[in-house]
């Protein structure tokens, strides 16, 4: 269930939360709310070297809603804290943002470093939906079942084909990185915590995604 701002402020109880901010047509911009220690604040990829911080009260997410996550262990929460902080400043992963395509096949994030562990470096291509999942994912919580979800049609990974061609990868070789380009967006992940069936499916999550937007647009 959605709610706002100003509901998830009042909540006493700790714990995380999907937040988000529609952007218009099917776009809706995600990042990770947490409630830890007396601290609510949200972290957001915006670019590979913008991963803000902030407080959850700041005027700028006054329009954003929230999905609670269920079941994330709390004692991981100073973790989280720490991890994002390590993360928002050391801007050593080399992120490249693309909204439509992404490929993931099940990245995190190491606590020491803040590093991602990308098996390929075609994996830096992310947007605000991976980072959170990839987040949550750091702490064994699989948000979304990532095998479920379909691979970028061939007209929207030209992004990925550039990448092959600069870093010459053999043709025989390029299927599997075709099999990791998926079209996971922010509107998939703010209704994964709504599904019935954990880790989220696509076609759960798909028509969620559709009923959010259209409430949105209406």
């Amino acid at each position: 269930m959605l709610i706002s701002q100003e509901a998830i402020l009042n909540e006493n109880d700790e714990g995380v939360a999907i937040c988000g901010m529609h952007y218009g047509g099917d776009v809706i911009h995600v990042g990770l709310f947490w409630h830890s220690e007396g601290e609510r604040k949200i972290v957001h990829f915006l670019n590979g070297a913008n991963i803000p911080i902030s407080d959850a009260d700041n005027i700028l997410f006054q329009s954003y809603f929230f999905n609670p996550v269920p079941d994330f262990k709390l004692p991981l929460l100073p973790t989280l804290s720490a991890l994002c902080e390590l993360i928002s400043q050391n801007k050593l992963n080399g992120f490249i943002f693309n909204r439509v395509g992404v490929v993931y096949d099940g990245g995190k994030f190491e606590y020491l470093s803040g590093a991602y562990t990308a098996k390929t470096e075609a994996e830096k291509f992310v947007n605000c939906a991976v980072f959170v999942i990839a987040l949550l994912n750091t702490f064994d919580y699989t948000l979304l079942n990532w095998a479920t979800w379909p691979n970028v049609s061939s007209a929207n990974r030209t992004f990925l084909d550039g990448w092959l061609d600069t870093n010459k990868i053999p043709v025989e070789q390029r299927e599997s990185y075709y099999n990791q380009t998926k079209e996971m967006r922010g509107k998939h992940v703010i209704v994964c915590p709504n599904t019935q069936t954990k880790p989220s499916p696509y076609d759960e999550a798909q028509p969620l995604a559709d009923e959010l937007i259209n409430n949105l647009t209406s």
